[in-house]
């Protein structure tokens, strides 16, 4: 099976986006605030959080982090986005990052902390990636692969230690995913699948 680093589809096998008005799930799942659905009672929101933070099968904490474009305030979203970031460092449990034009404030926020960092969905250009790979995070790509070029190209040059891939809410097969991956950096499906499978092991602890 092909690992689906971060979907909305429980049927998916992967880590599944635990949605917030649903606190059960039988596979490995995330749980987190992403910045658009922060409201006025985030702290009871946070609370339930970290309740089912401590499920085993809970193998991440997020999505979380700060997006310039959602009405949400931004220094309410930085304090949310602290939040995750003590809860992740308290369960010693891998942050995954939602991120819309503010890689350089959470890059500064994630500074010199001892869990795994994952950008999911990445979609930017070689400098941000660049810049995210010195700090020691990770990149999780996704269907964007398929049209972008400038994006192929940074996935090409992105360590192979580095990678993680994804479907976050697309309708697409993962394994669609793997195999344009696969070409790019002109793997074996199998090859690839065994790179990534030690990432997990190596970031999530998962032995697949």
């Amino acid at each position: 099976m092909f690992f689906n680093f971060h979907h909305h589809n429980p049927t998916k096998f992967g880590i599944y986006n635990l949605p917030k008005e649903n606190y059960s799930h039988q596979d490995y799942f995330s749980t987190g605030i992403h910045p658009m659905d922060i409201t006025s009672d985030y702290e009871k929101t946070l609370l339930n959080i970290k309740i089912i933070a401590q499920h085993e099968k809970c193998i991440a904490i997020g999505e979380c982090g700060l997006d310039a474009l959602v009405p949400i305030d931004e220094h309410l979203q930085t304090e949310v986005f602290k939040l995750h970031i003590e809860l992740a460092k308290t369960l010693r449990k891998p942050l995954i990052i939602h991120c819309v034009k503010r890689h350089n404030e959470i890059a500064r926020l994630c500074k010199n902390l001892d869990i795994p960092v994952i950008f999911h969905g990445f979609n930017k250009n070689k400098n941000i990636a660049d810049m995210l790979l010195e700090k020691g995070f990770y990149l999780s790509f996704g269907t964007a692969l398929f049209k972008n070029l400038s994006l192929q190209n940074v996935f090409i040059e992105t360590p192979l230690e580095r990678i993680f891939l994804e479907t976050d809410d697309s309708s697409d097969n993962i394994e669609q995913v793997y195999i344009k991956a696969a070409e790019l950096k002109q793997l074996s499906i199998q090859e690839l699948k065994s790179r990534i499978e030690d990432n997990i092991l190596n970031v999530l602890k998962l032995n697949l």
